[in-house]
């Protein structure tokens, strides 16, 4: 897990680097904000996307199951982990969003289950 957050951080302090014209991809996201340039860096790249409506929601709290496919998605197996959907946790059904990412991030070895047979997908990390 230490291998895996310190390649995110070489990649974040790499691409932030790079000079990128904030388009305004989200309504929530002000294009002078501190953390506008990292949000639209990581989403062209892929990583993110924000939720259906619009917005980035810069303020939550980051869940267990979006780091599982933010982690996924940045190691490129993004859409191979999205074809997965059963997993072995109890409260992570094949029809959660985040299933694939999960199972995926799982079998890696790169996240674990909080006991039980139980993942918590909305627990905040």
């Amino acid at each position: 897990m230490k291998k895996v957050l310190a390649c995110l951080l070489v990649l974040t302090m790499v691409l932030g680097s790079f000079s990128v014209a904030f388009a305004g991809s989200y309504s929530d996201v002000a294009d002078n904000a501190s953390y506008a340039q990292a949000v639209e860096v990581l989403t062209s790249l892929g990583l993110v996307s924000g939720d259906g409506d619009g917005t980035y929601r810069p303020t939550d709290a980051v869940k267990r199951s979006e780091m599982a496919k933010l982690i996924v998605v940045a190691l490129g197996y993004g859409d191979f982990a999205a074809a997965q959907k059963a997993t072995k946790f109890s409260d992570v059904p094949a029809s959660h969003w985040a299933s694939g990412y999960i199972s995926f991030a799982s079998d890696l070895g790169i996240i674990e289950g909080v006991g039980a047979g139980k993942f918590n997908p909305d627990v905040t990390v």
